[in-house]
């Protein structure tokens, strides 16, 4: 298993050195992983979203510990191209995330993984509530995650996620629509530990400035390091954005991935013309994807669908601290 892994881990990054980057489909389970192959993409992401929404539950941490483990498995041994598995907030605490960084890379020949610095229970970065840690426990949990990984197996790439763009009680930077200063502190900081490559999740398609600035911070101090980039079906303004692919390879954004994208597609039936589109034009086939939800108004949108309003509710019912991370939060529900 180990060649393997290190085999798909230096075959990814390879092809984020290339002008144009990687392009990847987040897929549910090893059917879709090998539609994604099928259709001649070249890397197969595995997200915690995707795979909380098929067991009809919110992106919320509300699966077992072990169940993004057990999808990485199930992803990697399906295809033989790069798997980029999502690990949520790596676990409660610091023994948490060493066993589950261990446990993945022991078991499982993904080529990257990543997890993000909010507080547990964590929830989808495009939804409101979200908290992140102070920066001192941020960076000591991701030396943590790091640190586990160059034990276990050094070659798997590791992506480093900040969430403090807009998470609860974030600083609102005018030009940029959110928190810029913090999150390339915090980027940086993370590469200074080891992240192979970085990814701020950002709250909308809009923000051209925020992706500039963001990617100018971080190259200022690391000019060669990948970033990742979320093309994510919970941005609603894809139609009035000016981003492109070519523009966020030009900025540095190497690893260029949609989420969910194709559990849309499948209430739709349309998942190989999706995956056709996405990989001819990623920014254009999001916008033609979401004129097609709009047409069926029964459908909503996928956190509409599995209750984030009632959940929201509840949140707000049984812990204190609710109202005030969804007062100065920004997203969905």
């Amino acid at each position: 298993m180990l060649e393997i892994a290190r085999a798909r881990s230096e075959e990814l990054r390879e092809a984020m050195r290339h002008p144009q980057g990687v392009l990847a489909l987040g897929v549910g389970n090893a059917f879709g992983a090998r539609i994604v192959k099928t259709k001649g993409f070249k890397c197969v992401y595995g997200g915690g979203y995707y795979a909380a929404a098929l067991r009809a539950l919110l992106d919320k941490g509300l699966y077992p510990s072990d169940y993004m483990i057990q999808h990485g498995r199930l992803l990697a041994k399906e295809v033989d191209i790069p798997v980029v598995l999502d690990m949520d907030a790596g676990g409660a605490g610091v023994l948490n995330i060493r066993k589950h960084v261990m446990d993945l890379l022991e078991t499982a020949p993904v080529a990257m993984f990543h997890v993000e610095d909010q507080v547990e229970p964590k929830a989808c970065g495009q939804m409101g509530g979200k908290s992140v840690h102070d920066f001192k426990t941020a960076v000591a949990r991701m030396k943590c995650v790091i640190d586990s990984r160059n034990e276990t197996r050094p070659d798997c790439l590791f992506m480093a996620r900040t969430d403090a763009f807009t998470a609860a009680g974030h600083h609102h930077d005018a030009e940029t629509g959110g928190d810029i200063d913090e999150v390339i502190k915090r980027g940086c900081a993370y590469a200074d530990l080891g992240a192979d490559i970085i990814w701020c999740e950002f709250p909308g398609s809009h923000l051209f400035r925020a992706y500039e600035r963001f990617a100018e911070g971080i190259h200022k101090q690391y000019p060669n390091l990948p970033l990742g980039f979320n093309i994510s079906p919970s941005h609603t303004d894809w139609n009035a954005t000016s981003v492109t692919r070519e523009k966020l390879n030009q900025m540095g954004y190497k690893f260029l991935f949609c989420t969910y994208g194709l559990l849309y597609a499948e209430m739709l039936g349309g998942t190989w013309i999706f995956a056709d589109a996405f990989k001819k034009d990623p920014i254009w086939a999001l916008i033609g994807l979401m004129e097609q939800v709009r047409r069926h108004p029964e459908i909503g949108s996928i956190n509409q669908f599995l209750d984030i309003a009632e959940a929201t509710a509840f949140e707000h019912r049984y812990d204190p601290t609710a109202a005030e991370r969804f007062a100065t939060s920004v997203g969905h529900r």
